[in-house]
């Protein structure tokens, strides 16, 4: 199959690479990275098969790949190091947070959602509650919510997104409430119930709004 892989032809290559992602082990990663690189139909059947695939050794070979990979071969590869949470890789995302090359950005802020503790949410929430709409800071509230959610301690998670609450208006308001539902906990349900008695009539519309959706029975008081 993996020889097949690199036949001169098309059809032959897209079929071994689909069945190598859905049969292959960590023997197949060279291959179905090449795969996932390239242009070539088979190219999202490789990513699905890699994102499966057991064994330290494909972490590593995911990681080797980054080193003087281009912007779109980052965008591919980024994609897989959050999928897989390969740690290894941590230090590389953060610093794509400063690429020159905007689609790498967008690309390491997904893959740091998945990657990130509660002390560094900040690389997130700075450019989640940046000024005007550029697409990294949709990308940066995607990846917000994602890696809120996954914060295992969610009072701490809660009250660190509070803290952007602090003269904040209009979609950003809107905006923390929302990540404080999804979150959830006792100190969320606290927070939000505080602000549902403020005395902004927009805050206290969003805090009840998010208390009428609240994910559980711990808001019906």
């Amino acid at each position: 199959l993996m020889a097949m892989s690199k036949s001169e032809q098309a059809a032959v290559r897209e079929a071994a690479i689909q069945v190598l992602a859905r049969t292959g082990d960590a023997s197949a990663t060279g291959a179905l990275l090449d795969a996932a690189l390239g242009e070539e139909v088979a190219a999202q059947a490789a990513k699905e098969g890699l994102a499966s695939l057991a064994g330290a050794e494909v972490d590593a070979a995911i990681v080797a790949r980054l080193a003087g990979a281009d912007a779109k071969a980052k965008a591919v590869l980024f994609g897989l190091v959050g999928t897989r949470r390969i740690a290894a890789a941590s230090d590389t995302v953060r610093q794509a947070l400063s690429d020159a090359d905007e689609t790498v950005r967008l690309a390491a802020l997904p893959a740091l959602a998945q990657l990130l503790d509660l002390k560094d949410l900040d690389l997130l929430t700075r450019r989640a509650f940046a000024a005007g709409d550029a697409p990294e800071k949709t990308a940066a509230r995607e990846a917000l919510s994602v890696a809120a959610r996954r914060m295992p301690d969610r009072d701490a998670c809660a009250a660190k997104l509070a803290e952007n609450l602090r003269g904040a208006s209009g979609d950003d308001v809107k905006f923390v409430f929302d990540l404080l539902g999804s979150v959830s906990g006792t100190k969320a349900l606290e927070i939000v119930m505080d602000h549902a008695k403020s005395e902004s009539p927009a805050v206290k519309d969003e805090a009840t709004r998010v208390l009428g959706e609240w994910p559980n029975p711990d808001a019906a008081p």
